[in-house]
């Protein structure tokens, strides 16, 4: 028995009974970061070996002991701190926190940059397709890296970062943004019977309603509405006067053609239908409810789905005006869309990458994103047989999901492209009927980078 100077049992040098019955659990460290701070351990704490279910207060540390271990494991290079043996109590927990800190302080893959310029491919190929001008957003690592801009928008006047063009059925993509925020305010639910909304016109009865979720994915199955929009000047129906078939249009009144649900088919006249629907449950204009949705909110501020927008006081020189296929401009410079929702957005090449990003960061669920998780999921979900979403189109099929949507209203071309996880992208805007071999051009370039 261990005594002390008086000859008495000295009772602080007995072995702990509770250390005593531990001795039979002991599990051997496994990692070279358990096995090099065992060692550590055991060299300051005077003992002949130490496990991983092991604490070193209760193997004897105090605060000066727990010093020593520090200094020991700095010149053994592991990244321990007092924190980190104050927070974790057990040796196995004290390892993965070294290894969770090494992991965090190794060197980072220094980020892709942005290429200087894409010339000389835009000037090659706009005189070669006879494309006026293009505008072009890069996205890398989740960030707006370049904005560039070529040729020319109208009017000798070259085409900047700020120019807007008109996308057609790109519009869809952000309306679908808009629509699903008002879900996520419990304005609008997807499996609603969309009649619940409308006001100023309703669905024709039928055996199944149609929901938004099926107006969204084109899969509502109702008649189509041609048309390519209209010339400034003329008379100009309104969006009601579409879904009646009624006032200056040709087109016959909407109604039921295919089951709901049952067959995927793109038509501009869903998004009309559901353009009514978030106006009349709103009872707010759609450009400026999409302002208010989208566009404010992510600081597209040189956007807007208002047909008078590109002719509004201080738009003069920052409008790419239409050139059909031989480079010649389209009568009227532009057309006028009733159907905004479906195709009648005026944006720009860096705001509709802000909406991807912003797609992007609700898809990974990141603090103060505009979309819950659950909803963006909901948009990035392609219907079975098609790669389309929630008014977006959707690759899956690879390694990393690419979402996006194009449009091709008469006289320009544009297409925006994101992949999810890599966070890369582009948008390409053009002002010609053949805008898309420029497209492809300027892809076929990033591609190198």
């Amino acid at each position: 028995m261990p005594l002390n100077a008086n000859g008495k049992v000295d009772r602080k040098a007995l072995p702990d009974p509770e250390e005593a019955d531990s001795e039979g659990e002991f599990v051997e460290p496994a990692t070279p970061t358990e096995t090099a701070l065992a060692a550590i351990w055991s060299r300051v704490l005077g003992v002949e070996r130490v496990g991983t279910t092991d604490s070193s207060f209760a193997r004897g540390g105090h605060s000066i002991l727990v010093i020593q271990v520090v200094a020991a494991a700095r010149e053994a290079q592991p990244p321990l701190s007092l924190f980190m043996l104050y927070q974790h109590e057990t040796l196995a927990e004290l390892a993965a926190a070294v290894d969770e800190a090494v992991a965090a302080a190794a060197p980072k893959p220094a980020p892709v940059p942005a290429p200087a310029s894409l010339l000389p491919v835009p000037a090659e190929v706009l005189e070669r397709y006879r494309v006026p001008g293009v505008s072009v957003a890069v996205i890398i690592g989740g960030e707006l890296v370049a904005a560039e801009a070529h040729g020319l928008a109208a009017g000798g006047v070259p085409v900047t970062p700020v120019t807007t063009f008109q996308v057609g059925s790109l519009s869809k993509h952000v309306t679908a943004f808009g629509a699903l925020r008002l879900v996520g305010d419990g304005v609008l639910a997807l499996d609603e019977d969309v009649n619940t909304y409308l006001r100023g016109w309703r669905v024709p009865d039928g055996e199944v309603p149609v929901t938004v979720r099926q107006l969204l994915g084109h899969l509502a199955g109702l008649t189509p509405t041609p048309g390519k929009g209209f010339q400034p000047g003329d008379a100009v129906p309104t969006l009601l006067d579409l879904l009646h078939g009624s006032g200056p249009t040709t087109t016959a009144p909407v109604g039921r053609d295919l089951e709901p649900g049952a067959v995927f088919r793109k038509a501009n006249v869903h998004y009309s239908v559901l353009q009514q629907a978030m106006t009349d449950a709103t009872g707010e204009p759609f450009h400026q409810l999409m302002r208010t949705l989208v566009l404010d909110p992510l600081g597209m501020r040189d956007s807007s789905f208002d047909q008078g927008f590109p002719v509004m006081p201080g738009r003069v020189g920052k409008v790419a005006l239409g050139h059909d296929a031989e480079g010649r401009q389209i009568e009227g410079g532009r057309r006028i869309r009733p159907d905004a929702a479906a195709a009648g957005l005026w944006p720009t090449a860096p705001d509709l990458a802000k909406l991807a990003l912003e797609i992007r960061r609700s898809a990974l669920g990141r603090p103060l994103a505009l979309l819950r998780e659950e909803t963006a999921a909901e948009l990035l979900t392609p219907h079975r047989d098609t790669f389309y979403g929630l008014g977006t189109v959707v690759d899956a099929t690879g390694a990393d999901t690419q979402f996006g949507h194009g449009g091709t209203p008469t006289g320009y071309h544009g297409v925006s492209v994101t992949r999810l996880t890599a966070g890369s992208g582009l948008v390409v805007l053009t002002n010609g009927d053949a805008g898309e071999h420029v497209v492809k051009a300027i892809a076929a370039a990033m591609d190198t980078v």
